[in-house]
């Protein structure tokens, strides 16, 4: 996914700047979310963690005076890691497979263990007044999901 374009108008206040970039790069990634679910793409995970690399960067710089954000970073940064481990495994796999060696089931393993808590921290984030909660408020998203 291509990240789409950020447009702040040097007049609009900061706090409304924020509110409406933190909004596109959170409808990047609940777009992208959907393959988190139902894929075992690499490629699509990839890029779902990088849309929430942007977004963790983005309420990185502006959560410092908005402390609701705070839980979202920190289940951002969980999420990217774990999509990360997803990532590796994908990576060594390739490469156990090209070189036919033992390695194969135990990464291929690794790989689903870690997917398996990408997905859980996704669904958890989403609990009423869980990590996201916050972010959702915040960019107008609505109601925290069940």
């Amino acid at each position: 996914m291509t990240p789409r374009q950020l447009r702040i108008e040097p007049a609009d206040p900061a706090i409304d700047a924020l509110r409406r970039s933190l909004g596109v790069r959170f409808a990047e990634m609940l777009e992208s979310a959907r393959d988190l679910a139902s894929q075992n793409d690499d490629a699509r995970l990839h890029a779902l963690r990088l849309a929430g690399k942007r977004l963790r960067y983005l309420l990185e710089s502006g959560h410092r005076n908005r402390p609701e954000l705070g839980a979202a970073t920190e289940r951002l940064a969980q999420l990217v890691g774990a999509l990360g481990d997803v990532h590796d495994c994908a990576l060594l796999i390739e490469l156990a497979r090209a070189d036919g060696g033992s390695l194969l089931a135990r990464i291929a393993a690794d790989r689903e263990k870690h997917l398996l808590r990408a997905r859980a921290l996704w669904i958890d984030a989403f609990v009423e007044a869980g990590p996201f909660s916050g972010l959702i408020a915040f960019t107008g998203f609505g109601k925290p999901v069940a």
